[in-house]
């Protein structure tokens, strides 16, 4: 005859109740890790993707700049971190990025802010120039290689990542170009071409060059 518990008659025991809730448990658990490393989303809330492009500020200007000078170098970028949960670092979730762009920097000066003074009389030319400065900073994209890129479905590299990683390779990249002589050879160059264009009006048989650079 069946009973409330079945034919057999018998209460489910507290081995069996307790097996199923730690069961549902663990399936909540693992839900729960995987929606927080999106790996699914439990409660998804885009159906769609729409992607658009615009351009929100157009502007045309002159620009004096002469660029006398650059350094072009490949700079190596490379990272790793982990997942970490309540302080512990989770096993398989580490995730490693080693790449590298090759990195122009150009230097030059604003030419607008050159002034000559030549004198015919005793045949000098004297020439007044800004400061050197970094113009542009530029990495080649056809140069990007990659060395190593440890990725696992807890801790995946993003597009955030590379743009952050670029930032900082352009920032270096000017740094160390400034730090091996950029400036000094930018100057040099400098003096040397404005000479050669000033030697069409002051031949340099005839006339005496200077050169002075200001300051900041």
């Amino acid at each position: 005859m069946r009973g409330r518990y079945g034919y057999g008659g018998k209460r489910p025991g507290p081995g069996i109740l307790a097996t199923a809730l730690i069961m549902v448990l663990a399936v909540a658990v693992v839900l729960l890790l995987l929606n927080t490393f999106h790996v699914i989303d439990i409660f998804p809330t885009r159906t769609e993707k729409l992607v658009t492009e615009s351009t929100r500020t157009f502007t045309l200007r002159d620009i004096g700049t002469l660029a006398t000078q650059e350094a072009i170098m490949t700079r190596v970028h490379s990272e790793s971190d982990a997942r970490k949960l309540f302080g512990i670092t989770w096993p398989g979730t580490t995730r490693r990025l080693v790449f590298s762009y090759d990195v122009t920097v150009k230097a030059g000066l604003d030419f607008s802010k050159v002034t000559v003074a030549a004198n015919a009389a005793d045949k000098t030319v004297r020439v007044t120039l800004p400061p050197v400065g970094i113009l542009d900073a530029t990495l080649d994209t056809d140069s990007f290689r990659v060395y190593d890129e440890t990725n696992n479905v807890f801790n995946r590299t993003g597009a955030s990542t590379f743009n952050k990683a670029i930032g900082t390779m352009l920032a270096e990249g000017r740094e160390y170009a400034q730090a091996h002589g950029l400036f000094e050879k930018a100057r040099a160059n400098a003096e040397t071409l404005i000479t050669g264009f000033l030697a069409q009006s002051y031949p340099v048989s005839e006339y005496t060059y200077s050169f002075e650079w200001t300051h900041d």
